[in-house]
């Protein structure tokens, strides 16, 4: 559709310690491209940087997932992107209960395997 609008978030890097340097390195390889993509063809899409919102801030959680928290500073850019282009009436997330982490979640269910089973 010719006036669809496309979203594409940078990729930001969740690790930190001794592999870190590698996986800067291919993501910021991966950023470099869609920076290149939006310079080379201007208005197909719209990129939206997650990456300085979310790196070196420890957002993540289980290697590659963003955290709770990762996950709210996610919604915000994206709504206040969608905002900044008339799109959105309010850069502030509707859904306002903290998540639990991935951890938490699975803490929980070891103590009480039910919550494991559909319902």
């Amino acid at each position: 559709s010719p006036d669809a609008v496309i979203l594409v978030q940078t990729l930001y890097n969740p690790l930190t310690g001794v592999l870190s340097p590698v996986t800067k390195y291919i993501i910021d390889r991966l950023n470099d491209c869609f920076y290149r993509y939006v310079e080379e063809n201007p208005g197909v899409i719209t990129l939206v940087d997650v990456a300085s919102k979310l790196n070196g801030h420890g957002y993540y959680f289980a290697i590659i997932h963003p955290t709770v928290s990762g996950n709210l500073e996610i919604a915000k850019t994206l709504l206040n992107t969608l905002y900044d282009m008339g799109l959105g009436k309010s850069k502030t997330p509707v859904i306002t209960t903290r998540g639990l982490n991935t951890i938490e979640y699975l803490g929980g269910c070891i103590l009480n395997p039910t919550k494991l089973l559909p319902i």
